[in-house]
This record gives C-alpha cells, sequence and structure tokens, in this order.
C-alpha cells in the first residue's frame, strides 16, 4: 500500500527529491513553502510517498490550522503531488497519492484538503477519486514554450509584431543585465518599488505581493533571476523569473511608459528565455496566461513568445465531517472565486 510519510527535509534534500519529478513548479518548490511560512499564517509540510522502498512522489502542503487550539483547518496544495516522471504519461497515476493525502489529512487530522492536482483538464478522470468532489475554482491556465529547439527555431516562433518591437530594441543602446538577487540587494529592492507602485496604480490585486517576493528570495538559494533593461544609465523595466527543476517561469515584472516605448518587455522576456535555456532548462512558462482572468494587453503581450497554451484540471476538495470543515470550504471558496 501507499504510504505518506511527513518528513523534516531540508533545502538540499528537498530538491534532490522534487527535481526529479516532472511537473515541479514553484508552488512545489521549496523557496515558495518558506516564503509562504515565513510571510503569513501558513505552516508548511512536505511529504513523500513510498510504495515499499521506492519513492513514488512528493508533495508541499500549506497549512493554516484553526486558532484557539481546534482541530483541523486548511490544507492547502497546488500544482502538486509530484509523481510523473520520465515515460509516465498516464493521469491515472496520481489517483493513488491523492487517495493517501485524503486519509492522511482529512481522515486522521480532519482537515479541510483543497487541490490544485498538475494534470491536465483533459486528461483528469475524478470518477477515478471517490471521496473527492470537484469545485468552481478552474485550473491554472499558462502557456509554455519548448527550450530544447534551436534558438532560431525560437526566434522564428516569436508572433510577427512581438519580433518586429524585439528586433528595433536590439538595435537600439539599450542593455539587459542579468543579476541574483538576495532580500538585502539594493537592485532588487529598486525592483519591489518599482513592483509595488506599479500595483497600486493599476489597482491589481495578486497573490505574488512585493513581500512574498522579498521572502521568495531570502529563501530561493540562487534559484531567482532579476533582468533589468537599462539605457542611458535608467532603468526602464525588469523582469522576475523562477527557475525550478527544468522549468523556468516568469514571476514578476514592471515596465516604465518610455520602456514600452522602447520595447523593453520584449527585450527583457526574450534574454530571459535565452538565459533559462542556457542555464539548461527545458521549458520556458510565461506565468499564467487565461483567457478569462489574465489583464488583455498582459495577454497579447505574453501570447507573443507563441508558447502552447495549456490549462490543468479543476480544483478538488475532501472534506472532514462536522460544521466546521462545512464553514472552511465555504470561506475558502470565496477566497478562490475573488482571485
Amino acid at each position: 500500500m501507499l504510504a505518506l510519510v511527513i518528513d523534516a527535509l531540508d533545502q538540499g534534500a528537498w530538491r534532490q527529491l522534487a527535481d526529479g519529478f516532472l511537473d515541479l513548479s514553484l508552488p512545489q518548490s521549496w523557496a515558495y513553502g518558506e516564503a509562504k511560512a515565513k510571510g503569513g499564517p501558513w505552516h508548511v509540510e512536505r511529504g513523500v510517498f513510498r510504495a515499499d522502498e521506492r519513492i513514488a512522489g512528493t508533495v508541499q502542503v500549506l497549512l493554516r490550522p484553526l486558532p484557539w487550539g481546534l482541530p483541523g483547518g486548511l490544507a492547502w496544495i497546488s500544482r502538486g503531488p509530484l509523481w510523473r516522471q520520465a515515460g509516465d504519461t498516464h493521469p491515472e497515476g496520481v489517483a493513488p497519492l491523492l487517495a493517501a493525502l485524503r486519509r492522511h489529512y482529512v481522515d486522521e487530522r480532519g482537515y479541510y484538503l483543497r487541490i490544485a492536482p498538475p494534470v491536465a483538464e483533459t486528461s483528469f478522470d475524478l470518477d477515478l477519486l471517490p471521496r473527492f468532489a470537484a469545485t468552481t475554482s478552474a485550473g491554472w491556465a499558462s502557456a509554455r514554450i519548448d527550450l530544447t529547439l534551436p534558438v532560431e527555431t525560437l526566434r522564428a516562433g516569436l508572433q510577427q509584431k512581438w519580433r518586429n518591437v524585439l528586433n528595433k530594441a536590439e538595435r537600439s543602446a539599450m542593455a539587459i543585465e542579468c543579476l541574483t538577487p538576495t532580500s538585502g540587494d539594493g537592485h532588487f529592492a529598486a525592483f519591489l518599488d518599482d513592483y509595488r507602485n506599479f500595483l497600486a496604480e493599476r489597482r491589481i490585486a495578486t497573490t505574488v505581493t512585493p513581500e512574498l517576493l522579498r521572502s521568495l528570495a531570502a529563501a530561493a538559494g540562487g534559484t531567482l533571476d532579476l533582468l533589468a533593461a537599462v539605457a542611458d544609465g535608467k532603468v526602464l523595466g525588469w523582469a522576475l523569473i523562477a527557475r525550478c527543476g527544468r522549468t523556468a517561469e516568469y514571476l514578476a515584472g514592471v515596465v516604465s511608459d518610455e520602456g514600452r516605448r522602447q520595447g523593453a518587455g520584449q527585450c527583457l522576456l526574450w534574454q530571459a528565455l535565452l538565459a533559462a535555456k542556457t542555464q539548461g532548462c527545458t521549458v520556458f512558462d510565461v506565468g499564467g496566461l487565461d483567457p478569462d482572468l489574465t489583464p488583455e494587453g498582459v495577454r497579447h503581450f505574453k501570447e507573443g513568445l507563441g508558447g502552447l497554451p495549456y490549462r490543468l484540471a479543476d480544483e478538488i476538495e475532501a472534506l472532514p465531517g462536522g460544521p466546521l470543515g462545512r464553514l472552511i470550504r465555504w470561506r475558502v471558496g470565496r477566497a478562490r472565486a475573488a482571485v
């Protein structure tokens, strides 16, 4: 029988395990778990699924216990558990892992369990998961670029107008600087200030807050890249990229009005893609591209990279007995609807 073992893994052990799975993404990275635990009411747990002596998967769980010593709370798993390795193509393989999570968190500990599984929307069969139910929260949507392709092929895959802006920007005096951010770095502090002002001016509500990014940089251990577009000694824009296993993911960015006129955004994203390829990544994820939720301007900009769109399965849930589980479910549903 498959067993879930909650383990106090250190950063090196977790990265060694998680990097071996194909669907590793930012929410299942060590740095993300540490950032969430440091910056809010969350606790983080990491587990290993064992089938006899074989490791069948890993999972990072964010826990929000109930106050006043009450039992249970929310157990939230975003784009996990990880189980798919080279050669695994059948989404049914995740079903035993989800069942083990339900036994541990719902049956044994009384948590309301909410999972956004890393399974393609069109291939997920909820009938394989007794005692799980669908929610109204759609799965994560984005687009991927295959970095194993030659640079010439990647360039040809850019949308024409996007490529034209990039060509013009590359002929200018603009330079792209690639930095490794830390929480005390002056460049990173400047980026956070610009990003905070951008969110306030546009009245953008996001879970990717400046506070989360600061905590993420402190725990990232060299897996974040900060790119700056500079012309005449002035920063025209920033792009923050997270590397998780084989995937590089666009995390956050901001470009000034002058930067937009000069094509700084296109230069930043193209150079980020090339840097990820050089660093050995095989996939570049544009970091969210939802036809219904992504603002129109951001959506058109990200579509310019010519990535292959994808959507993951809707979030699923499992409830403990009693009124507290239903109350938590109601509050989580309201919060997820506002994202």
